[in-house]
């Protein structure tokens, strides 16, 4: 029963994550600042991280080594998105130049 509730809790908190990153993605390219439910914001992480998880397949095994980079990407996504607020500046191509 113990270790059930522990792997929801992993779960739910990789896919906060996750979600957060994507609603931080989607709000940059939005005008709209809206606030997401937690479960709009689960969902958004549920579809982010399988996709992922879908792409990742075709190159590596889907096993420990995926799970210490799911967890080493939500450790970073919560550290410079939720903690922190990272403002990263948006990249514009109108005025690229090779020269």
């Amino acid at each position: 029963m113990l270790v059930a509730l522990l792997i929801i809790v992993y779960i739910l908190l990789i896919l906060f994550a996750y979600g957060q990153g994507a609603v931080f993605l989607l709000q940059r390219k939005s005008s709209t600042k809206a606030n997401l439910s937690i479960p709009f914001v689960l969902i958004f992480g549920l579809m982010g991280v399988t996709t992922l998880a879908s792409f990742a397949s075709l190159v590596i095994r889907i096993n420990w080594e995926f799970q210490v980079f799911l967890v080493a990407g939500a450790a970073l996504i919560y550290i410079f998105v939720v903690v922190r607020g990272c403002n990263f500046p948006k990249i514009s191509f109108k005025n690229f130049n090779l020269a």
